[in-house]
């Protein structure tokens, strides 16, 4: 039967946090490195005469002054 001590178990608490901290750090990294990303993505697009607008879950992209009618084909 394995026996730890009081030192083991506080060894692999501190592994254990060390190692969530280091996860949790990477993943906002990750996810900020996209959001500037997506931001600088946009700014191109804005400069090319595009409308971007943020929603809380999407991103709508239209064209400025662009107005298009689409027909259904004949028939239907």
């Amino acid at each position: 039967m394995f026996r730890f001590t009081i030192r083991d178990v506080l060894w692999l608490t501190v592994v254990a946090a060390v190692m969530v901290a280091w996860w949790v750090e990477r993943s906002v990294a990750t996810d900020r490195v996209w959001k500037v990303r997506a931001h600088a993505a946009a700014d191109v697009l804005a400069s090319e005469g595009w409308r971007v607008c943020w929603k809380d879950d999407s991103v709508d992209i239209s064209k400025l002054n662009d107005v298009r009618t689409y027909k259904t084909p004949r028939g239907q």
